[in-house]
């Protein structure tokens, strides 16, 4: 059987990294005259579309902010513009007749974006003067963008804040107030197909629950290139982070201290974590050939064709799972144990841009979505959790195959609430690829990680 990383494989390796590295230094080098603007997504770990650019309005320029429509003027009828990511339209589409039949004088104006560049678009239009009035954003960059005054104060519009999930609520607030309103909340746990662990001879109902028993079992269930043994994530910083992340905090690592003034990345725990999770590529080859370029839609879809062992993902795979593969036999295990469990918060917040048109009929939307019910129908259609705690009461969120991705919440961190995280995260994971390319060693890329992160820092 040939091996996943034969010369040839590596050498292709070395010219993507040498590629990505090249267009990454320029983003780096473009953003230091404004930390604020990002050069990549801090994602959630959705599924990743694979299109370059929002869907635009009929009649927008390709690349250009999505065109506004404009409300009727002589009927008293107001059309809000809701930019809404195409991910999260199974969930949209119905909201918007819905809300509709129950406030005529609103109509919906739902503008699908996708994943690719839409933080830099996000952050491009709320600097500007034509904005939307809605827009569903990452629950990292909520902090970035109330520090820089770019999106609506909401603190006074009564939200009941005692029936959210803290730490989801927590991204939308800042300096005691709120600028958001948490809807969509996630993290990622361990999923493992059991009729490769059957075929491998490991025993089905047992997942990984600590680093030695995931490289022993993703070493024996590994087969390539017909299947892999760990769907590894490297190809996108905001999706790579969060992978990474669960054994880099598990082992008492971080990126950043604790008052996220300096980077710690090249600390004993942190090399530990990031070699244990490069090395599953680099000496124990059981990550597909992708994984250097790989995001998270491409890695989900890899599990769901029965192609990996082990991966790492979150609850919105179980539908893609239910529709496309619904005789894979498959569990999910909160993420191995080091010291402790741990793993990011994910998830997505509304947003009312501070020069939203029509802010307060933006309101009306937003307390309509947010009720218990049509929250959880919401975050139901879209294979989520929803923010609010009596949504989550919601029959549907009370399967036992969701169970561990609920406790994992409990583990979950949020994002350090800081301009440069977005690109602090480019930092980090850009020498995470080197490692995996075979351009450098860990302790030697988190050194240079440690640097780039600490320029970062002090440029914000």
């Amino acid at each position: 059987m040939a091996d996943v990383f034969t010369t040839r494989n590596l050498s292709r390796r070395r010219f993507l990294f040498g590629a990505a590295l090249a267009v990454g230094s320029a983003s780096l080098l473009g953003a230091c005259g404004n930390p604020a603007v990002s050069t990549t997504q801090p994602t959630s770990g959705p599924a990743q579309p694979a299109a370059a650019q929002p869907t635009t309005a009929a009649g927008s320029q390709a690349g250009a902010a999505p065109q506004q429509t404009a409300p009727a003027a002589t009927t008293g009828v107001v059309t809000l513009d809701w930019w809404v990511p195409n991910f999260h339209s199974a969930g949209a589409q119905p909201m918007k007749a819905k809300f509709e039949a129950a406030n005529p004088n609103i109509k919906l104006n739902q503008i699908e974006t996708v994943s690719q560049g839409l933080y830099d678009k996000i952050f491009t239009t709320l600097q500007g003067n034509n904005q939307p009035d809605l827009i569903d954003v990452a629950n990292g960059w909520n902090p970035i963008f109330s520090q820089a005054g770019l999106v609506m104060d909401l603190s006074s519009k009564g939200l009941d804040q005692g029936d959210w999930l803290p730490n989801a609520l927590g991204t939308a607030q800042y300096q005691g107030k709120l600028y958001g309103v948490p809807f969509r909340s996630e993290a990622i746990a361990m999923l493992w197909n059991k009729d490769i662990f059957q075929a491998a001879g490991l025993d089905p109902n047992t997942p990984p629950l600590s680093w030695e028993d995931l490289t022993s079992m993703a070493q024996k269930a590994n087969q390539p290139p017909n299947r892999y043994g760990f769907g590894l994530v490297a190809g996108d910083p905001g999706n790579s982070f969060f992978r990474v992340s669960t054994f880099l905090w598990a082992n008492g690592g971080d990126v950043l201290s604790s008052d996220f003034s300096q980077a710690v990345c090249d600390q004993p725990q942190a090399i530990e974590a990031v070699q244990f999770y490069t090395d599953l590529a680099t000496k124990y080859h059981v990550a597909p050939d992708s994984a250097l370029t790989a995001t998270t839609e491409q890695m989900d879809g890899l599990f769901v064709a029965g192609k990996i062992a082990l991966h790492e993902t979150g609850q919105y795979i179980r539908p893609n799972l239910q529709q496309n593969a619904p005789n894979l036999q498959w569990g999910v295990h909160t993420t191995p144990k080091r010291q402790t469990i741990s793993g990011p918060l994910g998830g997505w917040n509304w947003v009312i841009p501070a020069k939203a048109p029509h802010a307060d009929a933006a309101w009306t939307l937003v307390n309509f979505m947010s009720q218990p019910q049509n929250m959880a129908d919401l975050a139901n259609a879209i294979g989520v959790f929803p923010s609010r705690k009596a949504a989550l009461q919601d029959a549907r969120f009370q399967d036992p195959q969701l169970a561990p991705f609920a406790e994992q919440l409990t583990y979950a961190r949020v994002s350090p609430p800081i301009q440069q995280w977005a690109d602090v995260q480019k930092a980090f994971v850009t020498q995470i690829q080197s490692v995996i390319a075979g351009q450098s060693q860990v302790p030697d890329a988190m050194k240079q990680a440690a640097s780039d992160i600490n320029a970062l820092l002090k440029k914000g």
